[in-house]
């Protein structure tokens, strides 16, 4: 069994690239939180959950970027499975729609494409619709947490359910 054939391996060694960059980054901008406010536009972190099939953990890393119409926000993010064979790559757009006042936490909406890399023996590319509820925790100098489950449409995972930390930076 070599490093390149084996999918588990790959998944977990782009994984710790991506975490290390993540956190890297991370450290930067609070580094640079002395200097200057953070902008609240833009966060990276990482998340953890689970789908609808057996032994489906999943690992991954996720964004939100910039403002659109308002109240809309860009948050891709990329999910591997370690106890199956498929990577999703999700390109959403989020809508924070409920507040609840005093609390800081916030319910949100998304929707977007999502590209599905199975592996193994029915290698293939699927293309489907994600539709997503979600919440967001605010957490000190910017952070938060969410909660999400993503509801696919199309030849993607049916049902997924995440936890996550971003990174305000």
């Amino acid at each position: 069994m070599t490093f390149a054939r084996n999918g588990f391996f790959t998944k977990t060694f782009i994984l710790m690239v991506l975490l290390l960059f993540v956190f890297s980054v991370t450290a930067e901008a609070q580094n640079k939180k002395k200097a200057r406010a953070r902008s609240q536009n833009y966060s990276l972190g990482a998340r953890i959950g689970f789908d609808n099939g057996p032994s489906q953990f999943l690992i991954g890393g996720q964004g939100e970027f910039g403002r659109f119409a308002g109240t809309a926000v860009f948050a891709p993010s990329i999910d591997f499975s370690l106890g199956g064979d498929g990577t999703a790559a999700n390109f959403d757009l989020r809508w924070y729609l409920l507040p609840l006042p005093e609390s800081g936490l916030t319910f949100y909406g998304a929707a977007g494409p999502t590209l599905f890399f199975a592996s193994g023996k029915g290698a293939s590319t699927e293309v489907g619709l994600s539709l997503t509820a979600g919440m967001k925790i605010p957490m000190r100098g910017g952070n938060k947490y969410n909660f999400e489950a993503r509801f696919g449409i199309g030849d993607i995972p049916d049902l997924r359910f995440m936890f996550g930390i971003l990174f305000g930076i």
